[in-house]
């Protein structure tokens, strides 16, 4: 079985993207897991978090399907070549938390996530130094793995970002960190489709073979917490000083039939707009096309909406 764990092919100067969920292509012609939402989208070790996925297929979303959630308890040696450690993949070093078709499951991050996956010092991994801490994303931050299993699907990996301490930092950087850092929250997306509003689980009526514009947006966001592009403060290993940063949102469109001009687009952090365009283009035979918008910020956010295109 294939592990669908790969890393978001748009390459945006400064953007920082976690590990997507089966994000290789626009067309949904297969059962996929599109994306995995966390909600906190950023919790202490031994905090409770609710999980929720997005499965899709031809026919559209796929709410039906049991999905089965674990934590992965073991670190991936500098041996391994898969994006997870191999008893996370087999199943024989998971946290079991639970499995449900169409709602949420919730569970705890585990005590040691930032022993085992943070910055603090843990035994470590076969074939990897005893006690080598893990090192932070782009964006400073530390991540809980998991695994979704779903049938028909591939095995998919999501990550939950985990509140962890300072690797380094002075006692006057880390009080300054502690004082400024917010947890971070999940985006809010809107959709405009033909310069018109759509919630989400809208249905839109295009004629066969017509272009259809559409552009993800988000709110403004001078403070955090906010559902927009939120500002945030990282340490900074280079100067070992807390500097100032702003989430950079990475867009990821789907769809069962048509095409999208692109697969992804997205704003850097250097880039105050608050929104991103693409168009799908319908097919030239009529039917029932769905279309799925996967927002995600830079520290590990996503959110979701379907559109249901009636083409005639």
């Amino acid at each position: 079985m294939r592990t669908a764990c790969l890393l978001a092919a748009l390459v945006l100067s400064a953007m920082a993207c976690r590990p997507d969920i089966d994000d290789r292509t626009s067309r949904v012609d297969r059962l996929r897991v599109l994306a995995v939402r966390a909600e906190p989208a950023e919790a202490a070790p031994g905090a409770p978090v609710k999980l929720s996925v997005l499965v899709a297929g031809p026919e559209g979303p796929r709410g039906d399907l049991v999905a089965d959630f674990a934590f992965c308890r073991d670190r991936r040696g500098l041996a391994e070549a898969s994006p997870a450690s191999a008893s996370c993949l087999d199943d024989t070093g998971i946290v079991a938390l639970g499995a449900s078709a169409g709602a949420p499951v919730t569970g705890t991050v585990p005590g040691n996530a930032c022993g085992l996956f943070g910055p603090e010092r843990s035994a470590g991994a076969t074939g990897e130094p005893s006690g080598r801490p893990a090192d932070p994303d782009a964006t400073g931050g530390y991540y809980q793995p998991g695994r979704i299993r779903v049938p028909g699907t591939d095995l998919a990996l999501f990550e939950v970002r985990t509140r962890c301490g300072l690797p380094g930092a002075t006692l006057e950087a880390t009080a300054d960190y502690g004082r400024r850092y917010r947890p971070n929250a999940n985006p809010a997306l809107s959709l405009t489709a033909a310069g018109t509003p759509h919630a989400d689980a809208a249905i839109v009526a295009v004629r066969a073979g017509e272009a259809l514009p559409v552009t993800a947006s988000w709110p403004a966001c001078t403070s955090a917490p906010c559902d927009g592009a939120e500002p945030y403060v990282a340490f900074d290993l280079a100067s070992r000083t807390v500097v100032d940063r702003r989430e950079s949102m990475l867009v990821s469109w789907f769809a069962t039939q048509g095409s999208w001009d692109v697969d992804r687009t997205g704003r850097t952090e250097a880039d105050a707009e608050r929104d991103s365009s693409n168009t799908w283009r319908a097919p030239s035979t009529p039917g029932s096309v769905h279309l799925w918008v996967v927002l995600r910020d830079a520290r590990g956010g996503t959110d979701v909406h379907t559109v249901r295109v009636d083409v005639r």
